[in-house]
């Protein structure tokens, strides 16, 4: 009954975000992805979808293809995706659940008084406290509501059925039973390849399996096993994990993305510095939550620029050190902080170290809050001398410890009930937040807002000055509202956009103000002649499919005013940087019958139709029109 209370809570805390918005990454990775748009359940449509997404190197085709069940079921209905979401979440804290009961029978080196209080009874009881806290804690709500962290969701729930499997498998080694070889050694790497293939951070369930085997079987096998056990591991675990380090140390500019840095605002020194802060930062949101300091963005997290700049820096980083340090040494005395800690740092040793990434989000402590929770379940509910005979206080407690997350999360899920909430309440409890700003801005010029939308773009482009795309938004939303842009605007977007790191989203955000421009042909001409300067930059390097997309937009824009020579060599361009993108195939074959070579349109055409790829609605209204004309020429 008390499970089912939870999965209940779990449930109801819930409801009042499953029909917000779509947000943020959620446009480009499923609004914009016209390849999840089945209408047949179909391996090829499936397959399709899968291969779709050019997030992380693996292309997470598993949350891909799971979008597209979504949309096959339920069209663009967020609903449908956010329970997917919810659905997941619960499985997700079933396995914690399921975990916590089992590596708790293997506590090692526990006194009298605490071994006997952890009978099966008691340790089902504080698996569940641990599980209901994770489900209701409010810090995981972006991993539920923010649809496209069905990734990070996804990857979680494969890395704890892998784990759940490597403890079973060793109870069977432990126990004399071959068959736990097969478990360990054949299961466990299918749950890894699981789990990357969701997301990248899947490959960290060789690290998080070497944690679980020092803390809790400590490599004790039966005798008949014991050696091809010790064999096994190092070849399947450890060796995997000692040749990745070998590989990132050897190249690690590839290995660590590291050149991405260049499309960043901050060096690698900066965000490892920064870091520091961040980890802390996650550490009190879990411990002590705070649903104002929780949000979508985390843009107003000062960068680390030297060890005493911030001041905090130095003394963060030293107390993660000391934490570790501790661990390592409270190792056999204190084996569940010592592991708990560990946990924490290591399922955050991925995407809070050397990679690329923005400096901190909300979602990249659904795995690694389960140590910090587990810690803290421990230590409240282990009975101690002086109160061994009062178990109402201690788990009295940890009920309203989970009270206070349900309503907190509760609470939070509300914000998601809709766009408007959203950003209002991203910008009230991030009043420092560029990006918060930048999408009231848009939400409130979608309303008719305009002054408000102004003022919303010019302070989030005086909070980040060398974020380009800030200053692009008030351009665009000045055109958009007055028809013209003063001078010195022009300049200073000018000017940011010249000196400041380029992301590719700034070559996307650029695009919708040249079309806005073309009704003033002047202004137009010096808005592409700033593009073509920007995308013409040498400081900065962009993959090949980035450096194709201005191409492709400046043949547009020439296609557009009749200038089909210029259009034709800026189209060729950028299909031959980026060959599989279907709409530039599409452009030139329009080109082309402009020009009146109709066997080169018709060999576009072609081209296209080999990439077996789908098409928005309107390209496909695009190249039908395509067809028939070219069939009555």
């Amino acid at each position: 009954m008390v499970a089912v209370a939870i999965v209940i809570t779990a449930c109801l805390i819930y409801i009042p975000g499953l029909n917000g918005p779509f947000v943020f990454d959620d446009r480009a990775n499923l609004i914009e992805q016209p390849q999840i748009r089945i209408t047949e359940l179909s391996l090829e449509n499936l397959s399709r979808a899968a291969q779709s997404s050019g997030s992380g190197p693996l292309g997470r085709p598993i949350a891909m293809a799971s979008f597209a069940v979504n949309y096959y079921f339920a069209g663009l209905n967020t609903f449908a995706y956010k329970t997917t979401n919810l659905a997941i979440h619960l499985m997700s804290g079933l396995l914690i659940y399921l975990l916590t009961v089992r590596l708790l029978a293997h506590v090692p080196h526990l006194q009298n008084h605490t071994q006997a209080f952890l009978t099966q009874d008691r340790r089902r009881w504080l698996g569940m406290a641990v599980a209901a806290i994770w489900l209701c804690h409010p810090l995981n709500v972006t991993s539920v509501l923010y649809i496209v962290q069905r990734m990070n969701s996804l990857a979680s729930l494969f890395l704890l059925a892998g784990l759940l499997t490597y403890a079973i498998g060793r109870e069977q080694i432990r126990d004399g039973r071959r068959l736990g070889l097969l478990t360990v050694f054949g299961a466990v790497p299918v749950f890894t390849l699981l789990a990357m293939h969701s997301k990248e951070n899947g490959a960290l369930l060789p690290v998080l399996v070497i944690l679980v085997e020092v803390f809790f079987f400590r490599f004790v096998a039966a005798p008949g096993l014991s050696r091809p056990f010790k064999w096994l591991w190092w070849i399947v675990f450890a060796g995997p994990v000692l040749a990745g380090l070998a590989m990132i140390g050897l190249r690690p500019r590839v290995f660590l993305n590291l050149d991405g840095y260049g499309l960043r605002d901050f060096t690698l020194g900066e965000r490892l510095l920064t870091e520091g802060r961040v980890l802390w930062f996650y550490l009190r949101l879990i411990v002590l939550p705070d649903i104002r300091d929780m949000g979508l963005y985390h843009d107003d997290i000062a960068t680390s620029r030297g060890l005493l700049d911030p001041m905090s820096t130095l003394p963060a980083l030293l107390g993660i050190a000391g934490l570790i340090a501790g661990a390592i040494l409270l190792r056999k005395r204190q084996p569940l902080l010592a592991f708990g800690i560990l946990w924490f740092f290591a399922a955050h040793s991925m995407e809070s170290t050397f990679i690329p990434l923005e400096l901190a989000h909300d979602h990249r402590n659904y795995l690694p809050m389960w140590g910090i929770l587990l810690i803290a379940v421990w230590y409240l509910a282990r009975p101690y001398p002086r109160f061994s005979d009062r178990p109402t206080l201690r788990y009295g407690v940890i009920a309203l410890v989970l009270v206070m997350m349900s309503f907190a999360t509760y609470a939070r899920a509300n914000f998601w009930k809709d766009e408007w909430s959203l950003v209002n309440h991203d910008v009230l409890n991030h009043p420092r937040s560029a990006r918060a700003h930048i999408s009231l801005g848009i939400a409130q010029h979608e309303r008719g807002l305009h002054d408000q939308a102004q003022q919303s773009f010019i302070r989030a482009a005086n909070l980040d000055a060398s974020n380009t795309t800030t200053i692009i938004r008030v351009v665009q939303h000045h055109y958009l509202w007055k028809k013209s842009i003063p001078e010195p605007l022009l300049t200073e977007m000018e000017h940011r956009l010249m000196s400041h790191a380029l992301h590719p989203v700034t070559l996307w955000t650029y695009e919708p103000l040249i079309r806005a421009t073309r009704p003033n042909r002047q202004l137009q001409l010096r808005i592409l002649d700033i593009y073509q300067r920007l995308a013409a930059r040498t400081d900065v390097t962009l993959p090949p499919e980035w450096q194709a997309k201005p191409e492709y937009i400046l043949g547009f824009e020439a296609f557009h005013r009749g200038d089909y020579r210029q259009a034709v060599a800026r189209v060729n361009r950028a299909i031959l940087l980026n060959p599989q993108d279907p709409t530039f195939y599409l452009l030139a074959s329009e080109i082309y019958i402009k020009l009146n070579d109709l066997p080169r349109a018709r060999e576009m055409v072609s081209r296209m139709d080999r990439l077996d790829t789908t098409l928005y609605p309107h390209d496909t209204q695009r190249a039908a029109d395509i067809r028939r004309r070219l069939q009555t020429r």
